[in-house]
């Protein structure tokens, strides 16, 4: 496997929110879900990040194109995209988003590592200029472009001119080559480790890692003020955040104020340096040189550079429709929802884990999903299991025999088929262990075809019948076992129709290469065919119509659950407004009315009583002494009896109440 010490991390990308995520971002997420689960049954300690990419020029304009803030954007999609994991039986262990202030300060540990790799002295102030891609959000050279336009995009880049701030990523491309040659397998697979060897031998420019042109992204006024952070800077940090960068930023820097300190053994010490990033190759560069370059230049181990870098990518192909990579900004994506709707998610991840061999692109074919189901999964599986329990209801009732002479092709090719799979995932190559693992499964269907117990059954060989039906049932055993990192949701079904105990996810992979561990007189419940057959035109008529009417639902209006923005007024009406510090001196409720508190406040110029719906929310006696902000110059009304001179101001549906963060003079004027 992949360490000694049995600690292993993988992350995702964080994804875009400028749109729904679709079939390519299930794919990865799939990957990395089986990975964790593989790892997790050989014995390893797991951690399991994935996330959201939420600041940047797309977010914005997609949130504008909607009407919506760009928060209420990333809301909507960060939302719909937990409930597609859900739906596709992901186990994460944590989703970072770029906006988030809690429980990890995304916004703290970017400003901080910022902060730090500009006092190392490498983050100066300069201006570029160049061509931008606001698809990718990063520019182009001349000789990147293909036909004058984004080989990504398809689009032509504009000329962008302004200030920036500048990292020294020229400096840190000779460690990071010594470092790839030291370890290859920092960038896998091979054809991309070389890609990036070449183009670091051909010379790298200083990045410019900050923006002056764009609010929506995390301000960067500890170093240089009216500055944004790159929005790739920003989103690679994320991994780091997840994984406790703030925390062990605390410890770094308590040892470098005082030498003599233990830095303690934090989370993100112990998994970043065994944490793998699963990517798509067209974020190969800013994975693999950008970011490793910043954690260097960060210097997390001090007196080491290299010590808490993390252990490198791994580079996927595309998912292709119409031989295209499917793209949010080309328009040509496809929703996962239908194939969960029609297949269920274990038969769409195996089709991607099975079909498409990782590292490589890989076509999408309706026709393709629906025969590899077919004959995989209902067929060779599924019709094994239904086949094995018939004849183990009709000739031992149910129940599991006792073993006699075993199948000595069955133990050795179990033994076989496992380590092949765990060498296979230790290469990251999902699709060689389940080509390895469907050994077994074609071996076991076999074995039904050439023993033949139907006439064994006959001819009165019931010793031959029951070693036969004990070597079936171990086959299948250990097959939940193989399989369960891949389709765990239909290998439970195959552990409860074999009448076993427990769960199948609590079984050491190991009990997959082992025979002649069944309990003999297990009682098996054999139950419906755990995949039905697929009518395939039916099946493409449906897949289709439900793909039509996903694509209608992303072009629709997006749904908020916050009130839209009302409409725009003029300066000079909002400066009619007189907005107040005042301190409440008395609370108390009104008569007969349960949401309505009456409040004695000190406006510095004066002493007045206002009435607020606050009283579900606050205790009068906890408003004694608070500040609060209110619109002074409101016509006064009156609410149940009570004079209301002005309103306070609160935030949200269970009102949180507007404050200074410290006392200042009441009357004073907010602006």
């Amino acid at each position: 496997m992949t360490n000694e010490n049995k600690i292993f991390g993988i992350t995702t990308p964080l994804y875009y929110v400028n749109a729904r995520w679709h079939l390519g971002h299930a794919y990865s997420t799939f990957v990395c879900d089986t990975l964790t689960r593989f790892h997790k049954v050989n014995g390893y300690e797991t951690f399991f990040v994935t996330g959201s990419d939420e600041h940047g020029v797309k977010v914005k304009e997609a949130a504008e194109a909607k009407g919506v803030t760009p928060i209420q954007w990333a809301d909507e999609i960060v939302e719909h995209g937990k409930s597609l994991w859900e739906r596709c039986g992901i186990e994460y262990d944590y989703f970072v988003r770029t906006t988030q202030r809690e429980p990890e300060d995304h916004y703290a540990d970017v400003q901080r590592l910022f902060k730090r790799i500009y006092d190392h002295g490498d983050i100066y102030l300069g201006e570029y200029e160049g061509l931008y891609c606001k698809g990718c959000e990063q520019y182009y050279t001349e000789k990147e472009l293909e036909d004058g336009k984004c080989p990504i995009h398809e689009t032509e880049p504009v000329v962008f001119k302004e200030p920036c701030l500048f990292f020294k990523l020229s400096k840190w491309a000779p460690v990071l080559l010594e470092m790839l040659q030291e370890n290859p397998y920092r960038i896998r697979p091979e054809s991309r480790h070389n890609e990036i060897v070449s183009k670091l031998k051909s010379g790298v420019d200083d990045l410019a890692v900050s923006r002056t042109r764009l609010d929506w992204g995390i301000p960067l006024d500890n170093v240089e003020k009216g500055h944004v952070c790159y929005v790739w800077f920003d989103a690679l940090l994320g991994y780091a955040t997840a994984n406790g960068l703030g925390e062990w930023l605390d410890e770094v820097e308590k040892y470098e104020a005082d030498n003599s300190y233990a830095l303690r053994p934090t989370h993100f010490a112990k998994f970043w340096p065994n944490t793998t990033h699963i990517i798509a190759k067209d974020i190969l560069w800013f994975h693999t040189v950008i970011f490793p370059a910043m954690l260097l230049a960060a210097e997390l181990w001090p007196g080491d550079h290299k010590k808490l870098v993390s252990a490198g990518s791994y580079a996927h192909g595309y998912l292709l429709e119409r031989g295209r990579k499917m793209s949010k900004s080309l328009g040509n994506i496809l929703d996962p929802d239908p194939y969960l709707e029609l297949l269920g998610s274990d038969a769409l991840r195996f089709y991607l884990l099975r079909e498409v061999s990782f590292g490589d692109d890989g076509s999408i074919n309706h026709e393709a999903i629906a025969e590899r189901t077919n004959a995989d999964l209902a067929n060779d599986l599924g019709n094994l299991l239904h086949r094995t329990l018939s004849m183990l209801d009709k000739d031992c009732d149910g129940k599991v025999p006792v073993e006699g002479p075993h199948n000595e092709e069955f133990v050795k090719t179990a033994k076989a088929v496992h380590d092949d799979a765990v060498q296979a995932i230790a290469d990251f190559a999902p699709h060689k262990a389940l080509e390895s693992i469907w050994d077994l499964v074609r071996l076991a269907n076999r074995n039904i075809e050439e023993t033949k117990p139907w006439e064994l059954r006959k001819e009165g060989k019931t010793n031959e019948v029951e070693a036969f039906l004990y070597d079936q049932v171990q086959a299948l055993h250990n097959l939940a076992i193989l399989l369960y990192p891949f389709i765990p949701k239909l290998t439970q079904k195959i552990w409860e129709q074999l009448g076993l105990p427990g769960n199948v996810k609590d079984q050491p992979y190991s009990a997959g290469a082992t025979w002649g561990t069944i309990e003999p007189l297990t009682q098996t419940k054999k139950g419906d065919p755990i995949v039905p057959r697929i009518d395939i035109a039916e099946f493409l008529d449906s897949v289709d119509k439900l793909q039509h009417a996903k694509t209608a639902e992303r072009a629709a209006p997006a749904k908020s659950k916050y009130a839209p923005i009302k409409e725009q007024i003029e300066y000079d009406d909002f400066a009619k407004c007189d907005f107040r510090i005042a301190t409440i001196i008395e609370a108390e409720p009104v008569r007969k009315a349960d949401k309505l508190l009456k409040l004695q406040i000190d406006l510095g110029l004066e002493k007045r009583q206002i009435v607020a719906g606050i009283a579900q929310h606050y205790k009068p006696e906890d408003l004694i002494g608070k500040q609060i902000v209110v619109v002074a110059n409101l016509k006064p009304v009156t609410l149940r009896g009570e004079e209301s001179r002005g309103m306070l101001l609160a935030s949200g549906d269970s009102p949180v109440l507007l404050a200074p963060i410290k006392d200042v003079t009441p009357g004073d004027t907010v602006r």
